[in-house]
C-alpha cells in the first residue's frame, strides 16, 4: 500500500507544472516607451508579454530590476492576478511580481505592463536638454527588446543621439527614436538637445616664490579643444605673456618677486559643443608623446601588455575598463592619494576616476592607441559625484583617445559608464564636462585650477555657473611698430609687436611685414610667419630691418604689418632720415677734423682763413 501512495506521489508531482522561471522555459519579449515632458519629468512603460514555452512549467514569480531608478507612481497591472513587493533601499530599484494564478499551457502568454514616472533621467542645463536612460540587462533574457523614445520638439535642435536609432519619426509635436536589442545591448540610451552649452567661470590661483630671487611661474588657465571654446574676459593682474605648450595648455607667465606671493583672478566662459570642431589637427610629434610608458601610465609593465594582448580597438580597453574597476565613493575627497594603472589592477574596488582614466591611458597605449589625461569640471547630477566642495575644489578627470581616421582626439569617460548604470559615455560625449588641462607628456603637469591654496584666504578656488555667451566675442588684434634705434646711418631696426587684447583664440594665421618705395607699389621682399594659434593676453615680436641707402635713396614710404584681418600701416619719415644722416655725417666729419688736426693747428688756420676773408671785404 505504502508503495502505491508513493508512486501516485511521484507521478502527480511529475504530471503538475512547475514554479519556475528560465529562459529556457519561457520567451519573454518587451515593449519599452519612454515618454520626455517639459517639466523634466519621464513617464515610462515597460510591456512584457511571457510566453511559456512547455505546458509542465508556470511562471509564478518575476523580478524586475530598474537600475538608478526610483519608479514614482508605480503602476503594474497584468492579464492575470498579481502582487508585488518593492525594494528601494539601495541605488536600483527592484520590484518582485507574484503571479496569483498563472497561466498554464505551452503557448500560452501572459502581459504584463509596469507604468511610473522618473525624474532622474532628463537634466535640462541652460539651453541644453540631456536624456541618460540607463542599460537594462535584456542580453539574454529577452526574445526581443524594442525601445521608443519620444521626445517633444519644444527640446530644440537634436545634438546628438547614441546609439544611432533604427528609425526617426518627426512630427509637428515630438519625435519619435525607436531602438532594438541589438542597437542597445552595451550600453543606454543618450540624447542631447541644444546647439552648446554655457559655463561662467571664475578661478582663483595662488603663486608663491620662496627663494631670494625673482622667479619666473605660470598659471594653466582653461584652453580651447575641439569641444569648447573659451573667452578670456579678464586675467588680474596680467600675465607677461600667455603660451601654449605641445599639449594644447594654455599657461600665463607672471615674474614673482622674492620671498612674496601672487594671488590671480581669472574670468571667462567656456562654450561647450556636442560635436567636434575640424579647427584642431594635433602635431604628430604630441601625437606619438602619448604612446610611451610613464609613472601612472606603466604600459611597459608586464601585466599591463598581457591584458593589452587582447583588447585591440579604444572601446575594447573601454569595456574593461568600466567592467573590472568599482567606483569607490568613500575615497571621492580632497585626502585621496592618486593610484595609477598597476595599483588600481590591484584594488579593483578602491577607484576613483583618476584609476578608471590611468588604466584606460595605460592600457591603450600598451595596444599601441595614443592616449592622455584630461582634467577638468564635470557637472553630475549625482551628489555623491559632485566635483566641487564647499571649501576644497575636487576636480574629474576622464581620459581622450587619438582616433586616427578623424585625425582628433576623442574624450570618453569610464568613470560615468561604470557609475550611471551603463550609460554610453564611449560613443557620444555630453555638454557637461570642461577641460581645464590637458596631460599627455606629463601625467602631472600642468596643475589645473584648484591646486593651489592660499593660507591667508581659504575658499573655493573654482567657481562654475551656467552662463550666456559674453557681449564681446570676436578677436582683436593690435599691432606696435616701433623703431628700435633712430640713429641707423643706412639701415634701421624696427619691432614689430602683435597682441591679442579680444577674448578669444585666432587659428591659422599669417603675420606679414611688408614695405614698399611707394604706396600703391608691390612689397618688397616680404617676410611672412605662420601661427598656428595667438591666443587671448598673448603677444608675439619679430624684429624687422629696414634699409634707408645713402641720403634716403632706398627708404621705403611705408611699413605694412597685416595679421589676419588686421593691418596696420606705419610711415616712415623719409625727411627725419635725411636730416639724422647729415646730422651724423657733419659730426663724423668734427670728429675727424679734431682727430687729425691739433687744436694749435686748427686755431691758426681758423686765424688765416678769418684774416684773409677780412681782406677780400
Amino acid at each position: 500500500m505504502q508503495k502505491i501512495i508513493f508512486i501516485l506521489a511521484i507521478l502527480i508531482f511529475l504530471l503538475l507544472p512547475k514554479q519556475a522561471f528560465a529562459s529556457e522555459n519561457f520567451n519573454l519579449d518587451m515593449v519599452a516607451t519612454y515618454k520626455a515632458d517639459s517639466n523634466s519629468i519621464m513617464n515610462i512603460n515597460y510591456r512584457i508579454a511571457i510566453e511559456n514555452k512547455i505546458s509542465e512549467v508556470l511562471m509564478k514569480t518575476y523580478t524586475f530590476k530598474l537600475n538608478n531608478m526610483s519608479a514614482n507612481n508605480l503602476k503594474i497591472s497584468s492579464s492575470t492576478k498579481i502582487t508585488y513587493k518593492i525594494d528601494d533601499s539601495g541605488r536600483d530599484t527592484t520590484i518582485v511580481i507574484n503571479f496569483n494564478n498563472p497561466l498554464v499551457g505551452k503557448g500560452v502568454v501572459q502581459t504584463l505592463d509596469i507604468n511610473f514616472d522618473e525624474t532622474n533621467l532628463i537634466t535640462r542645463s541652460g539651453e541644453v536638454w540631456e536624456i541618460a536612460i540607463p542599460r537594462l540587462d535584456i542580453n539574454n533574457k529577452y526574445r526581443s527588446y524594442y525601445t521608443s523614445v519620444i521626445v517633444p520638439t519644444s527640446y530644440g535642435e537634436e545634438a546628438y543621439v547614441s546609439p544611432i536609432p533604427q528609425e526617426r519619426i518627426v512630427g509637428n509635436d515630438a519625435t519619435i527614436y525607436e531602438f532594438t536589442k541589438e542597437d542597445i545591448a552595451s550600453y543606454g540610451v543618450s540624447l542631447g538637445f541644444g546647439k552648446f552649452q554655457v559655463y561662467n567661470l571664475e578661478l582663483d590661483y595662488h603663486l608663491n616664490n620662496l627663494s631670494w630671487t625673482k622667479q619666473k611661474q605660470s598659471i594653466s588657465i582653461p584652453p580651447d579643444t575641439a569641444y569648447q571654446r573659451i573667452y578670456i574676459e579678464n586675467i588680474n593682474p596680467a600675465p607677461i605673456n600667455v603660451f601654449q605648450d605641445r599639449d594644447g595648455n594654455w599657461l600665463a607667465e607672471y615674474l614673482i618677486n622674492p620671498k612674496s606671493s601672487l594671488n590671480i583672478k581669472v574670468k571667462g566662459a567656456a562654450q561647450v559643443f556636442s560635436t567636434p570642431r575640424k579647427l584642431f589637427t594635433p602635431e604628430p610629434i604630441a601625437v606619438i608623446e602619448n604612446t610611451k610608458p610613464s609613472q601612472y601610465w606603466q604600459s611597459d609593465n608586464d601585466i599591463i601588455k598581457d591584458i593589452s594582448n587582447s583588447l585591440k580597438t579604444p572601446e575594447e580597453v573601454f569595456k574593461y575598463v568600466t567592467g573590472n574597476l568599482t567606483y569607490n565613493y568613500s575615497r571621492a575627497n580632497p585626502e585621496s592619494s592618486r593610484l595609477g594603472a598597476l595599483k588600481a589592477l590591484k584594488f579593483k574596488d578602491q577607484a576613483l576616476c583618476s584609476e578608471f582614466t590611468d588604466l584606460f591611458i595605460a592600457l591603450a597605449r600598451a595596444s599601441g592607441i595614443p592616449a592622455r589625461e584630461i582634467n577638468g569640471f564635470a557637472q553630475s547630477t549625482d551628489p555623491k559625484l559632485q566635483p566641487v566642495s564647499l571649501l576644497n575644489d575636487i576636480l574629474h578627470a576622464w581620459p581622450e583617445y587619438y582616433n586616427s581616421q578623424s585625425k582628433s582626439w576623442t574624450p570618453i569617460d569610464p568613470t560615468w559608464t561604470s557609475t550611471s548604470g551603463g550609460t554610453d559615455y564611449f560613443n557620444k560625449f555630453d555638454l557637461n564636462h570642461i577641460t581645464f588641462v590637458i596631460h599627455g607628456s606629463d601625467p602631472s603637469l600642468p596643475y589645473p585650477p584648484g591646486s593651489s591654496f592660499s593660507s591667508t584666504n581659504p575658499k573655493k578656488d573654482i567657481n562654475v555657473t551656467l552662463g550666456t555667451l559674453p557681449d564681446i566675442r570676436s578677436a582683436h588684434v593690435n599691432i606696435e611698430i616701433v623703431p628700435k634705434n633712430t640713429f641707423g646711418l643706412l639701415t634701421n631696426k624696427y619691432k614689430v609687436r602683435v597682441s591679442n587684447d579680444g577674448p578669444v583664440a585666432i587659428y591659422q594665421n599669417n603675420l606679414e611685414i611688408k614695405s614698399g618705395l611707394e604706396t600703391d607699389e608691390p612689397a618688397q621682399n616680404p617676410e611672412i610667419f605662420y601661427y598656428d594659434s595667438l591666443l587671448p593676453n598673448q603677444t608675439i615680436e619679430h624684429e624687422v630691418k629696414i634699409p634707408f641707402g645713402f641720403l634716403g635713396t632706398k627708404t621705403p614710404e611705408n611699413l605694412v604689418v597685416v595679421f589676419g584681418s588686421f593691418e596696420k600701416v606705419y610711415l616712415i619719415d623719409n625727411k627725419k632720415i635725411v636730416i639724422t644722416q647729415l646730422l651724423l655725417l657733419f659730426i663724423i666729419i668734427i670728429l675727424f677734423i679734431l682727430y687729425f688736426l691739433p687744436p694749435k693747428k686748427l686755431l691758426s688756420s681758423s686765424r688765416s682763413l678769418f684774416i684773409k676773408l677780412k681782406k677780400d671785404f
